[in-house]
């Protein structure tokens, strides 16, 4: 593709990311290959992925859909498609662990012709006594790219869902049968003007497949109003004459009210902190607040904050799994790290639970000395709700 049809190309995969949440994990491929031209001339290129994690998806916080906006913005028109090897490095993205694991969906963009013109050759050309005689025309076998689609596709968990884009008038077969096999559809996009309303068919998609009558929390984000970092419980509002989602009714916390919920009945040295699925710490007494934030904040894995660079204590590595999985329990821990400057060890034993329809964990640290002397007790008592 080039001039306006690579515009319309770069718009629509920058729509697509734009719409995404934290909640979403997203990677973007650029399946293209070298070429000679019509004079021999070589032009090299190659099938990449756009993002700085080569090898899995990344969540869509701020940061990351900035740097692949960013590329995608970078992007110049050329090479020769190469869709056997783009396909392929997108369901390795998608098999990989970094992912939602709720539904696949695949986004592909092109002009459906089988050539790139006189002047991208697959080969080089040669002389002879009348001059130059240019390489074969590039000449795509759409059936491989089919069948190694189809193998890809089924070895997929759950299976990815295509919808096609195509920028010309023509070449419909190839992304049309591509879409309409993988439960997907295709569109004609002739111009880059309106395209969210012309993707209405991706769009309404996730509208109604993503369609439940239970809550949901966000991941944090700025507050554009000033109040700092918020989550959010989202309740979708549903018309029984239609059934389509009409609205959203939802209620904001500020990180500080969930963190002093969490910790109001600390004592001594007893602490908590709290986790997503990812194992990124969303509070912890070793982190301090920041209100000068002007962009979604990166988080910090959590085993940075409780283990050394050796990932030392070991124990602690199946709080870590099972927060992750959201279970609850609790484990001892012989040389726990503590949250003073001196960052001492001891022993100290770690209560965990998972937040109820959330994509959060919450944990305290309880050690030994804390049991005794004023700060004596007969029990614990861990209030929490088991995950789904």
């Amino acid at each position: 593709m080039k001039g306006e049809k690579f515009d319309i190309g770069r718009a629509v995969a920058k729509n697509v990311i734009k719409t995404l949440t934290r909640q979403d994990y997203v990677n973007v491929v650029c399946a293209r290959a070298s070429h000679w031209n019509q004079v021999g001339k070589w032009h090299d290129y190659a099938t990449e992925v756009l993002s700085c994690k080569q090898d899995h998806m990344v969540p869509a916080t701020v940061a990351h859909r900035k740097d692949l906006m960013e590329k995608i913005d970078n992007l110049k028109p050329g090479g020769t498609s190469e869709l056997e090897k783009g396909f392929e490095m997108a369901f390795n993205l998608l098999q990989s662990k970094t992912r939602t694991g709720c539904q696949s969906v695949m986004v592909f963009i092109t002009d459906g012709l089988d050539t790139d013109g006189e002047n991208v050759r697959c080969g080089p050309g040669y002389y002879t006594r009348s001059g130059y005689v240019p390489g074969p025309i590039c000449k795509y076998n759409w059936t491989k790219v089919w069948d190694l689609v189809d193998e890809k596709n089924s070895l997929t968990s759950p299976k990815a869902r295509i919808f096609s884009y195509l920028t010309s008038e023509n070449g419909e077969i190839f992304p049309g049968k591509l879409a309409c096999k993988h439960r997907g559809s295709i569109k004609k996009l002739n111009s880059g003007e309106n395209l969210i309303s012309k993707m209405s068919n991706y769009f309404d998609f996730l509208s109604s497949n993503s369609r439940n009558k239970q809550g949901l929390w966000t991941s944090p984000y700025i507050d554009s109003w000033g109040l700092g970092l918020l989550v959010t419980h989202a309740v979708p509002v549903i018309s029984k004459m239609t059934g389509t989602t009409i609205g959203v009714v939802g209620v904001d916390a500020t990180l500080e009210e969930i963190e002093n919920f969490l910790s109001r009945y600390q004592w001594g040295s007893v602490y908590s902190f709290l986790i997503n699925k990812q194992g990124e710490t969303i509070f912890h007494p070793k982190l301090k607040p920041n209100t000068k934030l002007l962009e979604d904040p990166i988080f910090i894995p959590i085993q940075q904050l409780e283990q050394d660079k050796d990932g030392n204590p070991a124990e602690f590595t199946k709080v870590i799994q099972d927060l992750k999985e959201g279970k609850s329990g609790s484990l001892r821990v012989e040389n726990a790290r503590k949250e003073n400057l001196k960052d001492t060890k001891s022993a100290a034993t770690y209560y965990y639970a998972a937040l109820t329809d959330s994509e959060y964990s919450f944990a305290f640290s309880l050690a030994d000395s804390d049991k005794v002397g004023k700060y004596k007790f007969n029990s614990i008592l861990l209030i929490h709700s088991r995950s789904q």
